[in-house]
């Protein structure tokens, strides 16, 4: 009994050994343009197949071929030992260039022939069109579409200014004059390809500066000027000025009751082109301090003017200067208040802007 046993033993070992197949019987031929590798588990056969850059392989390429008489393997590896016989051969996990692994199941007893085939990847010529090759500074940027994509590889897009080579994918927004270029990926059986240089330019935004006007009184010192701008982009104000506008006026804090120019010049920015200077006007009055209607005295119809002013309701003359009766630089209830305490005599007199304010007749 313990003969048979081990006898069964030595048959069952034996058998295992003839059904693996052995490193000896798989012959992978020379490959050119890739490589191709195996490993062997019992009588399933995994190859590793990894094709060169710009090359691919389909499973039809994949040979795998079996001896009818096991003959044996020539100095010079060949297709044909014999009386050949295709083994069927199975993509196991493959990307769209035939990279990844394959198995077929070896016969026992019988030498393996493996013959992979690379193909070179098929070449594209993509071009690049722009619709628009200028845009301005803050407006939507052209349209870049690549021509001549077959292989609908990813597409990306190199950006730099003309007077530096650093690309970068981040879509300049300056205005400049810039490059561009596109590169398409490999994908399946197409290699990547680039497009020509493009040129375009993104002109500078528009942009007008209007001076404002003021009204000061007589012996008031002149004020500190400021301006207005149309054409401002993505929300940005005058702190994008790289030089902030000029002002230049005739008048001077003891000329004579008038109107005299302010004209406005100088102004700089990065991405805007100045257009236009409009200049604004310095009047200089005699007016009388509460006055805030103009009609040569102070009384309750001026805290009346004040308050259609602050709520927002139309006056047929309003002047902001006298309206300021308490000399705080704002225009509200306050000033209205304190007029009506001066017609009802609660206060002598209005308080004067500064040391040179004409002062109110009582």
């Amino acid at each position: 009994m313990k003969q048979k046993i081990v006898k069964n033993i030595l048959v069952a070992l034996l058998l295992s050994f003839c059904m693996t197949v052995s490193a000896q019987n798989i012959h992978i031929e020379d490959t050119w343009n890739g490589s191709v590798s195996y490993s062997v588990s019992g009588n399933t056969v995994t190859l590793t197949v990894e094709p060169a850059e710009d090359y691919y392989i389909t499973l039809d390429d994949i040979r795998v071929e079996k001896s009818v008489d096991g003959g044996v393997v020539a100095q010079a590896p060949s297709f044909s030992p014999g009386a050949p016989t295709l083994i069927e051969v199975t993509a196991v996990n493959v990307d769209d260039r035939g990279r990844g692994t394959y198995s077929f199941v070896s016969v026992d007893g019988y030498d393996v022939y493996v013959k992979a085939t690379f193909t070179e990847c098929i070449s594209i010529y993509p071009s690049l069109e722009v619709s628009g090759y200028e845009w301005t500074y803050g407006d939507t940027p052209a349209t870049m579409t690549v021509r001549g994509n077959d292989s609908n590889g990813d597409v990306t897009f190199y950006y730099a200014d003309v007077n530096n080579a650093d690309y970068s994918t981040t879509i300049p927004v300056d205005a400049g004059y810039y490059q561009v270029y596109a590169l398409v990926e490999a994908t399946g059986h197409y290699q990547s390809g680039r497009t020509g240089t493009y040129y375009f330019t993104i002109q500078k935004a528009p942009l007008s500066v209007t001076a404002r006007s003021y009204t000061i009184r007589w012996g008031d010192p002149l004020p500190d000027f400021q301006a207005d701008y149309e054409g401002f982009k993505n929300d940005e104000t005058e702190a994008v000025l790289t030089q902030k506008p000029q002002f230049s006026t005739t008048a001077t804090p003891d000329c004579e009751p008038g109107n005299y120019s302010i004209d406005v010049y100088g102004a700089e920015a990065r991405n805007y082109e100045i257009t236009s200077y409009t200049g604004g006007i310095l009047s200089i009055v005699t007016w009388i301090l509460g006055d805030a209607n103009g009609d040569g005295s102070v009384d309750i119809a001026d805290a009346v003017c004040i308050v259609n002013h602050v709520v927002g309701k139309s006056n047929t003359t309003f002047n902001e200067a006298a309206a300021d009766a308490n000399g705080d630089g704002d225009i509200d209830i306050a000033d209205a208040v304190r007029i009506v305490n001066f017609v009802v005599g609660k206060i002598p007199a209005l308080a004067p802007r500064n040391e040179n304010t004409i002062p109110n007749p009582e």
